[in-house]
């Protein structure tokens, strides 16, 4: 597994993040080696797999950010809330930023389908690997 390209992602992300947001990434670097791995299988430039990457690396985090929320008198719920949409409006500004907004258009219906199966209580796992599948069809489509 390419850990450096991981590393140098998060800390790409992590400068991105604006510092007020008190927001930080906890990227579990073995859960990301089949991304990385399929990023590999592309002829594509180190710069491009860090955008997709790191577009994944967020959309993984807000997905875990609202799948903490839970109910209490802390404000911990409003907080993982807005964390996790934070972190959702953050992958949009990547791929405006790095040119990648063809691959907006295989996300935004996974985004609400992702949604729809937190609110189910479907397990994470599970809602991962539909995460999985937008970004092969895009590499496919557009990378091969």
């Amino acid at each position: 597994m390419d850990t450096q390209l991981i590393q140098d992602t998060i800390s790409m992300l992590e400068e991105t993040i604006d510092p007020d947001a008190l927001i930080s990434l906890d990227a579990d670097e073995s859960g990301l080696a089949d991304m990385v791995a399929l990023l590999h299988s592309y002829e594509i430039t180190r710069s491009r797999k860090m955008t997709i990457l790191g577009c994944y690396i967020l959309l993984q985090a807000a997905v875990s950010k609202h799948h903490e929320a839970s109910p209490d008198e802390s404000g911990a719920m409003t907080r993982s809330i807005l964390d996790g949409d934070y972190l959702f409006g953050l992958y949009f500004r990547i791929l405006v930023q790095f040119s990648e907004l063809k691959l907006l258009t295989y996300l935004a219906p996974v985004q609400k389908k992702i949604q729809l199966g937190l609110i189910a209580g479907k397990p994470m796992a599970h809602i991962l690997t539909e995460l999985h599948e937008p970004f092969r069809l895009y590499l496919n489509e557009q990378c091969a």
